[in-house]
């Protein structure tokens, strides 16, 4: 799914592993989500701004792809 907010990357689930948490990241801005319904709307979070706000460093080995990004 094309991110609506920046129209370059796919949307993509992925399990924040340590947090056992599930979050749609755009996977060109890192626009993140925390619910699939919200993905077209503007109320999302930088994957880095989140990850830090629970002291995580804000790298893609902390996620789990749960699918690959359509073509």
């Amino acid at each position: 799914m094309l991110c609506k907010f920046c129209k370059q990357g796919d949307v993509v689930s992925a399990l924040i592993k340590k947090l056992n948490e599930k979050i749609w990241l755009c996977d060109e801005c890192e626009a993140t989500w925390f619910k699939e319904c919200n993905i077209n709307s503007s109320d999302f979070i930088r994957y880095s701004v989140y990850m830090k706000s629970k002291d995580l460093p804000p790298l893609w080995d902390e996620l789990e792809l749960l699918d690959e990004p359509s073509s």
